[in-house]
């Protein structure tokens, strides 16, 4: 599925079905019919007899990079976010993004115009249309919620809160909201109030504390204190002078602090779920989302894109690693960035020793290129079968 679409199924959006404006092909609509998912979907071109009915979450993905104009632009997701009960997921290629290429091209689509986008460019002219201020959830891709409670709740849910608070989930959960100037805040559920005044007595106490921990995120000192206590607690890797590297599937058992750190970098990238590791530039105020193929199935994955967010700046920048500018960069010694209760975190941790223990291999830098591994590999019996060396089959 396309990344809007996904993005939708991963925040279980879909119960109310949805309308694909725009659909091309109707492969998102393909997709979810196949998982019993209600779906349809209308096209000036391929499907101008589809349905055009208001339904709970409608997708407007990568149409408006294909409109010239920008009138009539503006009028296009006017008209998608008007058929929209829930939700509107709005996707355009971002400039920079080369990895929009690899998920979205068409082999088969004739050349034409096609717009690339700033991040913020997207966000004013969604929030100009729509009146409503759109979520970031992926590069490129935004989510717009009619409601408030909705908005609200998809936050505190996002934010991996979707139980009740503790009082540092609540600090982290404020933060954000003060960070992002969240209008919706206002309508924030009953539970929430309660919450405040069990953890903080009231509103203004809380949000009082929330914006000290939103500024200790931009204290390096605080935040190079904080990734030395995850490295202590071994839930990630520090490597001096670089910055602390830990998976993103951990970032709920790091300390408030860089979970803030972490949550201002999202408003700009989207949800760190979509990556597998998170770097920590402990002491520049950036961070730095990896993607890789098969992170968790591989012994040896490889970085297939990085994004790095410049806090200070506002700013991020892409890097892709399949081919086109760089080639795909293995990651060795994986088990440096795991914690206890990872996946096949055992079966790495054996790997990963027998390994180091090739004699003559230079591991400086990233190491040996793929192809390089693999003749070295060769050239002494030895390939990789899973999470093992094993003697080499002619």
């Amino acid at each position: 599925m396309s990344p809007p679409v996904a993005a939708l199924v991963r925040h279980e959006l879909l119960g109310g079905g949805l309308l694909d404006y725009g659909c091309g092909e109707g492969r998102d609509v393909a997709a979810l019919r196949a998982a019993n998912v209600e779906a349809h979907g209308w096209d000036p071109v391929t499907a101008p007899q589809g349905p055009r009915k208001a339904t709970d979450a409608v997708n407007l993905g990568y149409v408006l990079n294909a409109v010239e104009d920008p009138v009539e632009r503006r009028r296009t997701l006017a008209a998608a976010w008007d058929l929209t009960k829930k939700v509107l997921a709005v996707a355009v290629p971002l400039a920079g993004h080369s990895a929009y290429a690899r998920f979205h091209s068409d082999p088969d689509a004739a050349a034409g115009f096609e717009k690339q986008f700033a991040q913020q460019e997207i966000d004013h002219l969604v929030g100009g249309v729509t009146g409503r201020q759109p979520v970031v959830v992926a590069p490129g891709v935004v989510l717009v919620f009619r409601r408030d409670d909705d908005e609200q709740a998809f936050l505190r849910k996002r934010s991996g809160c979707g139980g009740p608070l503790g009082k540092d989930d609540l600090l982290v959960y404020l933060a954000l909201q003060v960070f992002e100037r969240r209008r919706s805040f206002a309508s924030a559920p009953t539970a929430l109030a309660q919450e405040i005044a069990q953890w903080f007595g009231g509103e203004s106490a809380a949000l009082d504390a929330a914006r000290v921990l939103l500024f200790s995120a931009g204290n390096a000192d605080v935040v190079a204190a904080a990734c030395d206590a995850v490295a202590l607690a071994r839930l990630g890797h520090l490597e001096h002078s670089d910055g602390l590297y830990f998976t993103a599937r951990r970032l709920a058992q790091v300390p408030a602090v860089l979970r803030v750190f972490v949550g201002c970098g999202e408003q700009l990238y989207g949800d760190a779920s979509a990556c597998q590791v998170i770097k920590i530039h402990d002491r520049s105020g950036k961070l730095t989302f990896h993607v890789y193929d098969e992170f968790w199935g591989q012994a040896v994955p490889k970085l297939v894109e990085r994004a790095k967010v410049d806090l200070r700046r506002q700013r991020v920048d892409f890097f892709a690693y399949d081919g086109q500018p760089h080639d795909p960069q293995p990651l060795y010694f994986k088990s440096k960035w795991l914690a206890e209760g990872d996946p096949m975190l055992d079966d790495q941790r054996a790997f990963d020793t027998a390994l180091a223990a090739l004699p003559g291999i230079d591991w400086s830098g990233f190491g040996p290129e793929t192809v390089q591994m693999t003749a070295i590999l060769r050239s002494r019996g030895l390939r990789i079968d899973g999470f093992a060396l094993v003697p080499a089959t002619k």
